[in-house]
């Protein structure tokens, strides 16, 4: 598991905090970080596939 938490959140909110659970290795903070991008990258994408469903369906 890696957790992250939001460094700097918006003033009056709560910092946001991922656990990420994943079957590849981190040993180091670099491994961490790029972890992180990945899931980052994939909610983008997530994101992306389900507004072109939505416009595909008018």
């Amino acid at each position: 598991m890696v957790q992250a938490k939001e460094i700097n959140p918006p003033k009056g909110k709560s910092p946001l905090i991922w656990r990420l659970l994943s079957n590849r290795r981190v040993e180091s903070e670099d491994q961490a970080c790029e972890l992180i991008d990945w899931y980052r990258c994939r909610w983008e994408i997530e994101m992306f596939f389900d507004i072109l469903k939505v416009g595909l369906q008018g």
